[in-house]
């Protein structure tokens, strides 16, 4: 009544979906928690009852798959801190990767001097488990999927597999030629090879053409708003300059006197880094941080980054103060409530610090800080990628700290473009 074929079909099925889900967020005791899983998947699966009469039967084939599978699926909910639609793309490719070996070792068996047996199943979905580790695996690890995965597609590839299977399982009642054996097996193998690729590439493929995209837009966005901004200072500059020879000639009224006095220091006190580009985008946040009561500092010299496009200078700038000023308006203490700049030059290297003190958690996506906003969820990370993206045009990189609640940010950038 019981079966040993239940225990190497859920160990493959372990083993496959270990290779999809292994850099997934992991629970509070993990390695206690992997081995008792797999303990009582592996005692469930052998408990099974698999009745001998029944072992060729398709529509009990597919129940048994299937719960076996909800086996496996549970272990990993219980062992990986992620949602369960994460989970589940995972397992669903895990079994696709297991269906994959087990038509593999289908054909093997053909031969006639091929030794069948569990052992030698388990070899081969070792085998393809290591090739795909180091493709869909480690790639799945690098973009993070359990984060943007596809529910649609999981879906898809699911209800793909189902249709593989139970076709498997009718086509074994047939016991036909050998060429509709392997025919059967190669229909098989195409179909979850298809599933891999459809659920791990393609749909992160678009996304990543969909990101650029909206990044471009941005960009153009950001173009406009320069523009406007450094429309908007030079007439400031004017205005403010003419103000000032009146002011200094007594040409006004008492009244006139003291609020256009104070007009005027603000403008004295107008940022001058030696750079048309970062003046402009300093001074507009300088604006703001003194509507809101947030001390600026700046140190350094603009010059240093002559070498770069004005828009790059715009857009790194002005995302970075954007992400400090966000950060420090929700700081409660009045004395922590600074933004700081400095420019440094090394040789080539010009090396710019952002520093700002925040407050409650921080959480990183492929690196970066995500957005606390609920109304830019799904927009998140644009900021930041925007000033990464700069700092790699100019062979540079950024690197962040978190320390004792003060938000650190470096952008490295090479001046010699050579």
């Amino acid at each position: 009544m019981f079966s040993t074929g239940n225990l190497t079909f859920i160990a493959g099925l372990i083993l496959a979906q270990g290779v999809l889900i292994y850099s997934y967020p992991k629970r509070k005791l993990f390695w206690a928690r992997v081995p008792a899983a797999i303990a009582v998947c592996l005692l469930l699966a052998y408990f099974f009852p698999s009745p001998k009469d029944l072992i060729y039967n398709p529509y009990y084939s597919l129940l048994r798959f299937a719960v076996l599978f909800g086996y496996t699926f549970a272990g990993a909910a219980f062992c990986f801190n992620c949602g369960t639609g994460a989970v589940f793309a995972a397992c669903v490719g895990g079994y696709a990767l297991q269906h994959i070996s087990y038509h593999c070792y289908s054909m093997l068996c053909l031969i006639d001097w091929f030794p069948a047996g569990w052992w030698t199943e388990l070899l081969i979905c070792l085998a393809l488990c290591v090739i795909a580790f180091l493709t869909v695996g480690r790639y799945a690890a690098k973009k993070y999927f359990y984060e943007y995965y596809s529910p649609r597609m999981v879906w898809i590839s699911g209800i793909t597999i189902l249709i593989c299977v139970g076709l498997s399982r009718f086509g074994r009642l047939s016991r036909g030629d050998t060429i509709t054996a392997v025919c059967t097996s190669l229909y098989a193998i195409t179909c979850c090879v298809l599933v891999l690729v459809l659920q791990y590439f393609v749909y992160n493929f678009a996304q990543v053409k969909a990101e650029k995209e909206t990044q471009r837009r941005l960009a153009e966005e950001e173009r406009k708003q320069y523009e406007i901004s450094k429309t908007n200072m030079e007439l400031l500059n004017i205005k403010c300059h003419d103000v000032k020879q009146r002011l200094e000639s007594g040409r006004l009224a008492d009244g006139e006197r003291e609020s256009l006095a104070e007009l005027i220091g603000i403008y004295d006190e107008t940022v001058k880094t030696g750079l048309e580009g970062l003046d402009v985008i300093l001074n507009e946040k300088a604006v703001q941080c003194r509507r809101q009561g947030i001390k600026f500092t700046f140190l350094g010299d603009g010059a240093c980054l002559a070498f770069m496009n004005a828009m790059d200078v715009y857009s790194l700038f002005g995302n970075a103060l954007s992400n400090a000023v966000e950060a420090v308006e929700k700081v409660d203490d009045p004395e922590k409530k600074t933004i700081s700049i400095t420019i440094e030059k090394k040789g080539d290297l010009v090396l710019v610090n952002v520093v700002n003190w925040f407050s409650g958690g921080f959480r990183r996506e492929n690196g970066l800080p995500v957005t606390t906003k609920k109304s830019e969820i799904g927009f998140h990370g644009y900021g930041m990628k925007s000033i990464r993206n700069v700092a790699q045009k100019y062979r540079g990189d950024i690197a962040i700290t978190t320390d004792g609640g003060v938000f650190g940010l470096s952008v490295y950038l090479l001046s010699d473009k050579n």
